[in-house]
């Protein structure tokens, strides 16, 4: 592994810095972290392909468009206090239609993948792909689970990214483990001092 850390390239090197810098200023409710979450989103689209991760290269797509949501919904905030997005729980019906999503998403990029490309590992591109659509939607209409959702889904694109022999960006995706559990318990802290009705559980 430490022999391949010398050949790192630029694209690598920027997806590290400009995904911790989202992270953290996600955690933080910062949002900042939209802009930075855009330079990332653009980097791993042209590492994902080099990777032959094509369901990963689409989930960026897809990420330039809830980017651009969620950079638009947390402004809501800074222009006007009235209209801003508060921190809630997941309700019982938002997690069974994640779950269906991410089953329904899976299988159909699964599907594809093993069909129309080469990659050797349609499934798990597949499902970390789903799990990180619906985590995404979840930070950018602040549920406060999105980052328990974020723990499993980064624990397992470290994985898959070791197993590609994408080492920085596997060591990017575990500071990302890291960032989410304290990015779960400052949210958490941030909504109980929110008004009772805000929370909604």
């Amino acid at each position: 592994m430490l022999q391949q850390l010398p050949a790192l390239n630029p694209i690598e090197v920027g997806g590290l810095i400009s995904g911790v810098v989202y992270v953290i200023l996600a955690a933080r409710e910062n949002v900042w972290c939209w802009p930075a979450g855009l330079v990332n989103v653009v980097l791993f689209i042209f590492l994902n392909f080099e990777a032959k991760l094509y369901a990963d290269v689409g989930l960026q797509v897809v990420y330039l468009l809830l980017t651009v949501f969620g950079w638009y919904n947390w402004l809501k905030k800074t222009n006007d206090p009235e209209k801003h997005i508060p921190i809630t729980h997941t309700s019982g019906t938002e997690w069974l239609a994640m779950a269906a999503f991410t089953l329904t998403a899976t299988c159909l990029l699964s599907l594809l993948l093993t069909r129309y490309t080469d990659t050797n590992v349609p499934r798990w591109d597949s499902f970390v792909t789903a799990l990180s659509l619906a985590a995404t939607w979840m930070v950018a209409v602040k549920k406060l689970e999105n980052w328990l959702v974020w723990i499993f889904t980064d624990l397992l694109y470290v994985a898959l990214y070791y197993y590609k022999n994408l080492y920085l960006p596997a060591i990017l995706f575990a500071l990302y483990v890291v960032i989410a559990v304290q990015g779960y318990f400052y949210w958490r802290k941030l909504m109980q001092k929110q008004p009772a009705e805000e929370r909604l559980w």
